[in-house]
């Protein structure tokens, strides 16, 4: 890991920001840019009425956010940037190109069911356009106890497979550096979430027999394929991200794949990681 980006998209947040990317920096021997997408609400009411003193209003918000930015790191070694930005996320994917990122950090945009099916928060964006793993912090104080690693182990295609190993690779480092037990789990999708009532015939407990006994095999082969020794290892059946969600609850930490959907499909249904954004309690690395 040569650089990581930490990217100001919250004030509030600014400062657990930096500093989580400090520890890993530190952790990992690499070196801290910082970056601030500016935006402003206002703008697109601009485009319709055109306010005679919105340059300057921008120029502004503009002078407010690069002295807000050179008071956060001070008179540290690390370099910053900042631009205006309609989009934020595609600002931040493009300054992850440009400084090589090995990892984003950034907190959790806040989440509310109806507005986010008009309009996804940016992480949801992000996680579609960035060049590298996501690090997103919560917006609530919580503990490290250990690193919780999700993968799919009913899932053998060879694009799954792939991103299992990564995702394993990232949370055993994780897990290394910040000196934590690393925790891994594969969730098995409850018949009753998928088939309602039927869930209670015997075909169906026969399907969740064999699925639960296959992601076992398949899970343990895996970490033996990789060389990676959890410090615990489960299987778990019911909604996934319900599961995941329980799995996480105390842990402090949960690391796990996507693969993002594109258009309309994508757009409502997406990933198991862009749907547990707002149920999680930790921070969530999120691997592509």
């Amino acid at each position: 890991m040569n650089t990581i980006l930490g990217v100001i998209n919250d004030w509030d947040l600014a400062a657990q920001v930096l500093q989580r990317a400090r520890q890993l920096a530190k952790a990992y021997g690499a070196r801290v840019c910082m970056y601030c997408p500016v935006s402003d609400q206002l703008e697109e009411m601009n485009r319709y009425i055109g306010f005679d003193n919105y340059d300057a209003v921008k120029e502004e918000i503009m002078e407010d956010s690069r002295s807000r930015l050179e008071q956060l790191v001070g008179d540290d070694d690390i370099d910053t940037a900042l631009d205006w930005q309609s989009h934020p996320y595609k600002g931040v994917a493009q300054q992850a190109e440009q400084c090589s990122a090995s990892l984003i950090v950034i907190g959790m945009s806040q989440h509310h069911l109806l507005a986010d099916l008009l309009h996804k928060a940016d992480d949801w964006h992000l996680l579609r356009e960035t060049p590298c793993p996501v690090l997103l912090l919560s917006r609530s104080e919580h503990p490290f106890r250990s690193v919780v690693a999700a993968v799919d182990c009913l899932d053998e295609s060879e694009e799954n497979q792939s991103l299992s190993a990564r995702v394993l690779d990232q949370a055993k480092a994780l897990a290394d550096v910040m000196k934590l037990p690393l925790q891994v789990v594969s969730v098995v999708p409850v018949p009753a979430y998928i088939y309602g009532d039927m869930a209670a015939t015997p075909l169906m407990a026969d399907y969740r027999t064999q699925a639960e006994s296959a992601a076992r095999h398949n899970q343990k082969t895996l970490l033996a394929r990789l060389g990676i020794r959890a410090d615990r290892h489960s299987v778990l059946v019911g909604p996934v991200e319900a599961a995941l969600q329980e799995a996480v609850a105390d842990a402090g930490l949960l690391v796990l794949g996507t693969i993002a959907k594109k258009g309309w499909k994508g757009f409502f249904v997406g990933n198991t990681a862009e749907r547990i954004l707002s149920k999680v309690g930790g921070d969530m690395l999120v691997v592509n």
